[in-house]
């Protein structure tokens, strides 16, 4: 104590099982503490104004944790973010949330590595399934949205444009054997204008609709 105010180190424990172990200056959570909420979780780390700032881990339990950079009693800077699950988020929070650059990997050996807003694959970003396929380019609220590549272990690979996770817009798709198809596309099916070309490089102009040809040559 300093006079009437706590100061140094100390303990302070409420009536609901809610207790704080640490450094404190004029009455207030300041320096290296560990705080025990009634419901289980725990965060230890630093502290400034009885708030967590600083470098902290917070333990959710039974769901995540948390270890990283601090602000105002939310997590903000660089982090770790870990699921009992096995799932881990290291990358950049601001305000409590997932914004900036990023790495998520998933239990079964998936990753994604890029850009998030509001907890979100948001803007240009890597993902690789467990089974090899992968896809770079441009997200929105995590789905594919925009220009990108998306490529399968087969051989086969898609260039274009997507809006909400389906292939949409124009785009070119190529098969293993190379083939390809050039032209348009909407809600994942050909549908337009487009041409198939043939491993020989000739050319077959048509139209879609639904994924169907309408004016198959030879027809």
């Amino acid at each position: 104590w300093r006079g009437h105010m706590r100061h140094g180190f100390g303990v302070q424990k409420w009536t609901d099982g809610t207790a704080y172990h640490g450094e404190w200056c004029e009455n207030q959570a300041q320096g290296v503490g560990c705080f025990d909420h009634s419901d289980g979780d725990r965060y230890i780390g630093e502290w400034q104004r009885n708030v967590a700032h600083g470098c902290g881990v917070y333990y959710h339990q039974g769901i995540t944790t948390y270890a990283g950079e601090w602000k105002s009693d939310t997590q903000d800077g660089f982090g770790v973010e870990t699921w009992e699950e096995g799932s881990r988020f290291e990358g950049i929070f601001k305000s409590g949330q997932k914004e900036g650059f990023g790495v998520y990997f998933w239990p079964d050996g998936a990753i994604y590595r890029g850009a998030w807003s509001g907890n979100a694959f948001s803007g240009t970003g890597f993902y690789e399934g467990k089974d090899g396929r992968w896809f770079r380019g441009r997200w929105s609220d995590s789905v594919l949205h925009g220009e990108g590549k998306y490529a399968w272990p087969d051989g086969r690979e898609y260039r274009g444009q997507y809006i909400a996770d389906k292939k949409d817009g124009f785009g070119v798709f190529k098969w293993p054997d190379g083939r390809k198809y050039e032209g348009f596309w909407r809600d994942g099916k050909r549908h337009g204008v487009g041409a198939l070309v043939t491993v020989e490089g000739k050319r077959h102009d048509g139209v879609w609709a639904d994924g169907q040809q309408l004016n198959p040559e030879g027809n």
